[in-house]
């Protein structure tokens, strides 16, 4: 009975990590908060007139865009809150 203790010498290829972006680098930093360094200056040119209401418009843009995040982010952390709250969600000894 021989034994075989040969070993393959050439190595498999790593498979390629993940990406470090979501969408590229440009576009991630864009929607990551670098767009203000485009936007600010073109605010910087409104009229007084209109400053008002494009604080307005400002305002209901960001609840628009923020809420359903975090409407989503709650409802993760906070999935089966009444039973967590009526005591079924967890054991005794965690609630206290």
């Amino acid at each position: 009975m021989a034994l075989d203790l040969s070993v393959e010498t050439t190595a498999r290829k790593a498979a390629t990590p993940p990406g470090k972006y979501l969408f590229g680098p440009v576009a991630d930093f864009l929607m990551l908060g670098g767009s203000a360094f485009l936007i600010l200056p073109v605010l910087f040119f409104v009229p007084r007139d209109y400053e008002g209401p494009l604080a307005a418009t400002m305002v209901v843009v960001a609840y628009l865009v923020n809420y359903p995040h975090f409407a989503h982010s709650y409802q993760i952390f906070y999935r089966n809150f009444g039973r967590k709250a009526r005591g079924e969600g967890y054991d005794r000894s965690l609630q206290l």
